[in-house]
């Protein structure tokens, strides 16, 4: 009697594995309009109800991704790679008949946007090094509005000054700043 009990939980139990066997794999290849694979695309896999992440990964350099060990469920397959517009396909089923699950060639078309203006600013640094001296732009940080060369030599490096005013550079005093 208890060895029929143990056999009918065994059984029960042999069928709960079986019926929740995981999928061999999910796979595709990413390509361009000139049908060249797209080396380093972004290929991520989640729930398709919740939007969940279960997976994410890189093309190779053939273009090629996979995803394997997944559990039967209705996932969303997104594509994307900087220059191309994004591909989102929700409708990638998987069920206990289908072990694979193969996607084929995913095409990626180019997008282009046309900038209207470009503006090009430079600043300078706030210490500049050149090959003979050491260079202080007071105008290169926001913060030295209304303040005196004093309160700006003290900002710059190697040099430090005392309450009194006396000025030291590298460790060597100078004079005062009412010289």
């Amino acid at each position: 009697m208890i060895k029929s009990y143990y056999i009918i939980i065994l059984l029960f139990l042999t069928t709960q594995l079986a019926y929740s066997q995981s999928i061999e794999k999910v796979n595709g290849q990413v390509q361009n309009g000139k049908k060249e694979p797209i080396v380093g695309a972004t290929v991520i896999l989640s729930k398709a109800r919740t939007n969940k992440l279960i997976k994410s990964t890189f093309t190779d350099a053939d273009g090629k991704f996979e995803f394997e060990k997944l559990i039967e469920d209705t996932y969303k397959i997104t594509v994307s790679y900087i220059g191309f517009q994004q591909y989102i396909n929700d409708k990638v089923i998987l069920h206990a008949t289908n072990y694979s699950h193969d996607l084929g060639a995913i095409l990626l078309t180019e997008t282009t946007k046309n900038l209207q203006e470009v503006t090009v600013k430079a600043q300078k640094t706030f210490v500049e090094k050149k090959i003979d001296r050491v260079v202080i732009n007071p105008d290169a940080l926001i913060g030295n509005a209304g303040t005196t060369s004093l309160e700006i030599l003290e900002k710059a490096p190697g040099v430090q000054v005392d309450v009194n005013g006396l000025i030291t550079l590298k460790g060597k005093s100078g004079c005062s700043s009412f010289c």
